[in-house]
């Protein structure tokens, strides 16, 4: 009987304990759960930033391409109107 009680207690011991480890590891799975989440949210702030800072080094692209080419038609037409009127002068 004594070692029937014994055991009794024993397991008693044993069922709190595993309990205690087993809300620790439920706590640490819901703090990594926690941390994995805001860890994706940082993620996709970040991606959505770079998405944005792509979309806008395009745009300045596009726009340094376009002045380029308008600088490049305006010099063409100076020279060309340089030229008529060097003609003009030696006429």
């Amino acid at each position: 009987c004594d070692q029937l009680a014994a055991h009794n207690v024993q397991m008693s011991t044993d069922n709190e304990t595993m309990s205690r480890t087993l809300e620790t590891l439920e706590r640490r799975v819901a703090e990594a759960q926690d941390e994995l989440i805001q860890t994706k949210d940082v993620l996709r702030i970040k991606k959505l930033e770079g998405d944005q800072e792509q979309r806008r080094r395009e745009k300045i692209e596009k726009e340094l391409k376009d002045m380029k080419a308008l600088i490049e038609q305006k010099q063409t037409e100076i020279q060309g109107k340089q030229a008529t009127i060097e003609q003009q002068r030696q006429e």
